[in-house]
């Protein structure tokens, strides 16, 4: 009440011929018929507006929440596929040395195998170019009429043959 008095004494003051003091006195009145009237409502409206604000951050905080979960199961569902990209490329690489070693070893069989079929074949060919030799050498002494010993024809075909 103190204070209404001290804003209202210089007007008092300063306008004694002038209406001031009832339209002050009016103002006074309809200010507190106003707060009477709206102040009720003025609250709840701020206090909703209040609690808008606070479901809005309790959302927006539950959002942010979610999003670094998914941002760490992200993380994690990387670090699991490099992980599995390394075992991927270490068994790749395990699995190219045995293929390579197996080839290896297929590649030394067939050679193996071409080399002992090419001594057969050359062994078969010796036999085969002997037995011309001894078949022609037959057929000349045959044909020729010459007498010899079994032991001289032997010899002939051992010296002709080596």
């Amino acid at each position: 009440m103190n204070r209404i008095i001290l804003i209202l004494l210089p007007s008092f003051l300063l306008a004694s011929e002038t209406d001031i003091l009832p339209r002050s006195i009016n103002f006074v009145i309809f200010v507190i018929i106003m707060y009477y009237l709206i102040a009720d409502k003025v609250k709840v409206i701020y206090n909703s507006r209040i609690s808008s604000i606070q479901n809005r951050l309790i959302t927006i905080e539950k959002d942010l929440d979610e999003a670094k979960k998914k941002k760490e199961d992200a993380i994690k569902r990387i670090e699991k596929a490099n992980n599995e990209a390394d075992e991927i490329v270490a068994l790749a690489k395990l699995q190219a040395e045995k293929i390579g070693e197996n080839i290896l070893k297929d590649v030394e069989s067939e050679i193996s195998q071409l080399e002992k079929t090419h001594n057969e074949h050359k062994i078969f060919a010796e036999r085969k170019a002997k037995l011309e030799v001894v078949d022609e050498l037959l057929d000349e002494i045959l044909k020729s009429n010459i007498n010899l010993k079994q032991k001289e024809l032997l010899d002939i075909i051992y010296k002709k043959v080596s």
